[in-house]
């Protein structure tokens, strides 16, 4: 595609195009360069028509904009630049059939030719103000419909290109018909491909029509366009150009500043910039550099170079500069990095530390490690995006011996300052078990993973010791006395309330308890026991059996260890509150962390003893040793005793026979468990945000006994994932159809986007003095009853199933952990049609311990199409005597789209059925306003000849029918698609007492943290631009979301890229600088896309226009933000245009932009978060001298909306129990201390069985710099 797309945009100057026909006179207007909606529409209340008129915008006849009658216009291509040759007819391209491959006539969507062609489009911008008074309202979508028929000599097509290249909304071909048609938004500017085949006249006749609400179709009269394809070659252009160099003598490594000028001052602006060696005089073009400024990073073979410019006509040189020689001095001697801490050799297994070493030290430093294989010739970046700090570790084994590692410093703006000298992993012996030294310095371990309980033989004698992995006080894991030890417990984050049902031993339901999960959790201590080095250290031969850990323990309360989270059924592995002895059996080689409960704060001791016995009859005890856990203060005051505990209230009332409640919900964003706190009854407070825009045109919060929310569209129907791995919780549904409300929000248009919400909740608990707990306070009790079986899940960034909300084939409850001021989505999974009607009690737990409650709340959830309590007549049963007077506005619709049915006999509220025949197949209900119902056609009675009838939804009684035509749906938008299956490496170790280890999957686990909450704009059209007053430069954004459109301060506007504006790297080497394939970025397309700003930039200002001498400059200063930015065009026929400016790689940082140009590109964001991109745009001013002004751009990219997901890991077997990890997982996870994420992370791509390399790294908390 590469070399399609440089064979392109090389201008063809031969004639190879068919001969012109006999010429058409021009007529009065002829407009051959510069911005041309061709295509305005507007409305005439007068005539009560559409019009059409040519909005000229190319300055040519008038220093503005004018609007001309199409029949006084010539849109003339005459500019040979324009000839180019096509892509051969395959793939996407196949519809070119015989001109695939030929030369043809091209004017582009991006507008990169408006100095030397027209760029002709469309607009509706000022439909909606012709059409203000007139109480006229266009239909929803595209309600605007532009025919054209053309004649001419050759062929016409009209389309445009994705933000990757491939070619999209084809509205004209001549090869299949006499034209084509434009659906059109109102408030919409369009352009597009135009390709022309042969030379000669074509005529256009295009004719208007807009669909209403409630006026029909209303049209305009034909009008007729010239267009005039081919003339002579312009005139050759020659001017003198001469570089100006920004200094005369620069440092190694700075960026010297090449300037062009022309004398006399052309049209043309692309250069070719060209460099000789010092001592050469070949001069070689650089690649990419098209402006009038090129910057050069220079080195000491720069010295005595010499750059020149080459002013460019097509392939015709207009103009060469005489060359500006470099004088580079060297760089003063900066920063080195070395690699300490490697030894002569390692004990397999053991833990490789690698040390970078950076000398002056730089505050905020980052490190790139980089690794060279035993066959290989070259260093490559070892995971940048997970290790980035000074120290590395690897398992030493087999595949690190002969490996080269090598560490890059980097600054904190990602710079690079020094390189070390690589060093190689020496030999890894097998080596004979020893037993370590213990430690014996008091500490106080608070976070991370803590092997609590290890044990091993020393000395023919059982061990218990401490393995403090939690990286607190050392950068290695340390061996401790346990005695030395002390687990701190922070109660802020480990209380939570004890479960209504299975948690006896831990006190009654609601009582607060203090918590260490099972899982590890940011800010807690993880402790566990592992017996991993007993079976290392048993002598040759001998096995160990009837191991176990005998426990006593004291404390302010009660203190109990257990399998399994806060909710299933609890396997107790020991409960001090019991009053009988508590022994905890343990198997050879296993690795168990667990739940830890403390009923109380306070101090506690654990005094345990490991027993076993060994295969010769030898029986093993070990010294009792005293085990610590410090949970809060010594000894809190008296409890003043638990809150009263929550009335779930009674069961739904509701008949599920008569599902319809006031506000049927099929379709549009649904927070349906939004939570608020109610100060008058000291209650929290369930709602639904009604954000569909169904029932009024804006968002409504409703009372859940009020709301049906439907999922009714058959497009929700999918097919579940086989029940394996990470999947294998799906049961008997694994591999069956079902209902499927996705967590992405893609089926929006036709089924509920149903999520919970606590954005509402701090501002109704202002000046009540409440404050939430920290992590995730709110509490959503969900029981579900139904006729088949919920699922509520998310998905990971690579469709992995994680947090397993409801999950009714193991327990018709479910709760959902929120933070404050969240906003989620989850996928929704139902196995049956019907009535499923849920339950939802909230409540929240308080910063000072407290836990208010809410009232329960009735949801009800309706799944596929409603039935009513009548059967529907036959379609033999619909005849001429009783089709009534139902109409419809359309004669054919799409599967899947909405028609609107009217009927006189329709009285305003009358709830009514749809159903579509030749089989009765219900299309819904609706409520009738103004004699009208909105029927969506579904998509399973499949396209031809159909009719809709409507019935009365209490009696039954037939209002009526009509035919229609169902035509094929329109194509699918980007999004969804099947996940893939879940695979885990490694075999976990046994848990305690299981008797045969399965196989343990690094199941993934996320939680929702706080970020940064910035608004902004989601949809319309912005450009960057600027305007002139009293001889000074003003940077603004022209706002066209409302007509007519103002220009605003950059400062005022957020531009939010959602999930809507994600997308993944594709594959192939083209758009290799976006990031690996498949990887996710956020952009902004070149087209318009609903719920994603358009953001160009232009210099059409009349203020700017007047007072400009020449171009604008945008030049790019900084961007601040977590990833990089990169704003590119892609080539007409697939692959890699213009890289106008950015931070990826091979992005310049400045472009040039003639006066009067409008231009679109594509914005690239290769990670989430806020951005701040800040802008230098300088005009050079007619009245003398430069003006120029700095603006910042804001982007809120990805998941930046006031939370996060953070994710940790845990071992699940195929069977959805909890597991242990294998000694390499554990290993893994144990090495990231405050960070697990980062060495799981790196297990998932790493880890196979056998032991390969893998590596860890402790992450440094706090914000990263670009790199």
């Amino acid at each position: 595609m590469l070399a399609l797309l440089a064979s392109f945009l090389v201008p063809v100057l031969g004639g190879a195009l068919p001969s012109a026909a006999a010429a058409v006179p021009d007529r009065e207007f002829v407009l051959t360069h510069g911005h041309v909606d061709g295509f305005e529409t507007t409305y005439d209340a007068t005539s009560g028509k559409l019009v059409l008129s040519v909005k000229d915008d190319t300055r040519i006849y008038g220093s503005g904009a004018a609007y001309r009658v199409p029949e006084t216009t010539t849109f003339a291509y005459q500019d040979e630049r324009l000839v180019a040759t096509l892509p051969p007819a395959t793939g996407g391209w196949s519809f070119l059939g015989q001109y695939g491959g030929t030369q043809a006539w091209l004017g582009t969507q991006s507008g990169g030719e408006q100095g030397y062609a027209p760029w002709v489009g469309w607009s509706t911008e000022r439909l909606p103000g012709t059409l203000a008074g007139t109480g006229i309202t266009p239909a929803p979508g595209q309600p605007v419909t532009l025919d054209v028929r053309i004649e001419g000599p050759g062929d016409v097509f009209a389309f445009q290109n994705g933000s990757f290249g491939e070619p999209i909304n084809r509205y004209v071909d001549t090869t299949t018909s006499a034209g084509g048609t434009i659906p059109v938004s109102q408030n919409a500017h369009v352009h597009t491909n135009w390709i022309f085949t042969a030379e000669g006249d074509y005529t256009f006749v295009v004719t208007p029509s807009l669909a209403t609400t409630e006026h029909g179709t209303i049209t305009g009269d034909p009008a007729t366009y010239h267009f005039g394809i081919g003339e002579r070659a312009p005139e050759p252009v020659t001017t003198s150009v001469s570089v100006a160099l920004d200094a005369t003598e620069h440092v190694e490594g700075a960026t010297a500043t090449f300037t062009a000028t022309q004398d006399p001052q052309t049209e043309l602006a692309t250069y070719r910039w060209e460099v000789a060696a010092a001592g050469s005089d070949e001069f070689v073009p650089v690649d990419g550099a098209t402006g009038a400024t090129y910057e050069r990073v220079v080195s000491l073979a720069d010295d005595g170079a010499r750059v020149r410019a080459v002013l460019l006509d097509g392939d015709r040189a207009a103009g060469t500069s005489e060359p500006a020689t470099l004088a580079v001095r060297p760089a003063p001697p900066s920063h080195t990095v070395t690699i300490t801490g490697l030894d002569e050799w390692y004990a397999l297994d053991s833990t490789i530390y690698l040390d970078a070493v950076l000398e002056p030290a730089v505050d905020g430093a980052t490190y790139r490690w980089e690794q060279r294989g035993v066959h290989e010739t070259e260093f490559a970046p070892f995971f940048p995006s997970v290790f980035d700090d000074a120290q590395l570790s690897l398992r030493a084994n087999e595949n690190v011996v002969g490996v080269a590692w090598r560490v890059v410093a980097l600054d904190p703006q990602g710079a690079e300052l020094a390189t070390s000298e690589p060093v190689v992993i020496p030999e890894v012996r097998e080596v004979p078990w020893e037993a370590p030294v213990l430690d014996e310095t008091p500490v106080v371990l608070s976070e991370g993973h803590i092997d609590l309980f290890n044990l091993y033989l020393d000395a023919g004698r059982l061990t218990l010791a401490v393995v403090d992995d939690t990286q607190q006080h050392t950068n290695r894991s340390v061996d401790r006395a346990p005695g030395a030890v002390t687990v701190s417990v922070d109660p802020a984050l480990a209380a939570t309330p004890v479960p209504a049902a299975g948690y006896d031993f831990l006190g009654e339901p609601g009582d607060e308890v203090f918590v260490l999960p099972s899982s590890q959790t940011e800010g807690l201590p993880w402790p566990g026991w592992t017996t991993e080095r007993l079976e290392k250290s048993l002598p040759e031969g001998v096995t160990a059996s009837d191991l176990r850990y005998e426990i006593e323990a004291d404390g302010p309360g009660s203190v109990s260890a257990w399998a399994g989270g806060l909710g299933g059924s609890p396997r107790i592995h020991f409960d001090s509150g019991d009053g009988g002895p508590d022994a905890v059996p343990v198997d050879v080689g296993a690795h168990v962390h667990t739940s830890w409960g403390f009923t109380e704060q306070g101090t506690y001791t654990l005094r345990v003893t490991a027993k076993g016995s060994l295969s010769d009859g030898t029986q093993l005890t070990s010294d009792t040793e005293t085990y610590t856990f410090q949970v809060g203060e010594s000894q809190p005051d008296p409890d003043p005793g638990p809150d009263p505990g929550t009335d779930p209230g009674p069961d739904p009332g509701t008949d599920p026979s008569d599902p319809n409640r006031t506000f049927v919900l099929d379709r549009g964003h649904v927070d349906g468990f939004e939570t608020t706190y109610d100060a008058a009854s000291e209650q929290l407070v369930l709602s639904v945000k009604d954000d569909t825009r169904i029932y009024e045109p804006r968002s409504a919060y409703r009372s859940p006994s009020d709301v049906t929310i439907a999922y009714a569209d058959q497009r929700g129907v999918q097919r579940l994932p086989a029940a394996e791995g990470a999947w294998s919780f799906l049961g008997e549904h694994g591999g069956t159809e079902a209902w499927v409300g996705t967590q992405s929000g893609d089926q929006q248009e036709y089924l509920p986007w149903v999520g919970w919400s606590t954005e509402r909740l701090l501002g109704s608990l202002e000046g009540t003095g409440i404050t939430p707990a920290p992590g995730s306070p709110v509490t959503l009790d969900v029981a579900v009853e139904g006729p088949g079986d919920v699922f509520t899940f998310q998905t990971d960034s690579f469709g992995n199933p994680v947090n397993r909300y409801v999950d009714t084939t193991r327990s018709a409850r479910g709760t959902i952990p929120v933070t404050a001021n969240a906003h989620v989505h989850t996928n929704w999974v139902f196995t049956a049609v019907g009535d499923y009607r849920l339950t939802v009690t909230p409540s929240l737990k308080t910063a000072d311990g407290r836990t208010i409650a809410g009232e329960s709340a009735d949801y009800h959830v309706r799944v596929g199409a409603y039935v009513p309590p009548w059967e529907p007549l036959t379609d033999a049963e619909l005849t001429d005597a009783n089709r009534g007077d139902v109409e419809l506005a359309a004669s054919s619709v799409a599967l899947g789209d909405d028609v609107t049915a009217t009927s006189p006999s329709l009285a305003d509220g009358q709830e009514v059925v749809a159903y579509v025949y030749s089989e009765p197949t219900s299309a819904g209900t609706a409520s009738a306003l103004g004699g009208a119902v909105d029927v969506t056609v579904p998509t399973s009675v499949g396209t031809g000849e159909h009719k809709l009838a409507i019935y009365d939804s209490a009696s039954g009684d037939l209002v009526g029918w009509a035919p229609f035509v169902a035509t094929p749906a329109d194509a699918p938008g980007p999004g969804g698609g099947a996940g893939g299956d879940a695979a885990g490496g490694g075999s976990g170790g046994a848990g305690a007492g299981a008797p045969t280890p399965e196989q343990c999957i690094p199941t993934p686990v996320t939680s929702q943290v706080r970020t940064a909450a910035p608004g902004g704009v989601t949809d319309g059209h912005f450009d960057f631009g600027s305007r002139v007053e009293d001889g000074e430069l003003v940077a603004t954004v022209k706002d066209d979301r409302k007509q007519p459109a103002s220009w605003v301060d950059p400062a005022s506007l957020t531009f939010r890229l959602d999930e809507t504006a994600q997308d993944e790297v594709p594959a192939g080497s083209a758009f290799a600088f976006l990031g690996e394939a498949g990887s996710t970025i956020w952009s902004i397309g070149q087209v318009q896309e609903s719920g994603v700003p358009w953001l160009g930039w232009n210099t059409q200002h009349p203020t700017l226009v007047e007072a400009a001498a020449g171009p604008v400059t945008y030049r790019l200063d900084a961007v601040d933000g977590p990833g990089r930015l990169g704003v590119y065009g892609t080539g007409n026929f697939g692959g890699v245009g213009t890289k106008f400016f950015g931070t990826m790689p091979g992005f310049g940082k400045s472009t040039e932009v003639t006066l009067n140009q409008h231009v679109h590109a594509n914005w690239a964001f290769t990670e989430p978060g806020v951005y701040k991109v800040t802008f230098t745009l300088s005009v050079p001013l007619k009245s003398g001298g430069t003006a120029s002004d700095t603006a910042t751009l804001t982007f809120s990219v990805g998941d930046s909306s006031g939370t996060t997901t953070k994710t940790t890991y845990v071992g699940r077997t195929a069977s959805g129990e909890e597991c242990e990890l294998s000694a390499e997982q554990k290993a893994a996870l144990a090495s990231t201390g405050a960070d697990p994420v980062s060495a799981l992370g790196l297990g998932a791509l790493l880890l196979v069985t056998g032991g390969v390399l893998y590596g860890v790294s402790r992450r440094r908390r706090g914000a990263h710099p670009i790199g």
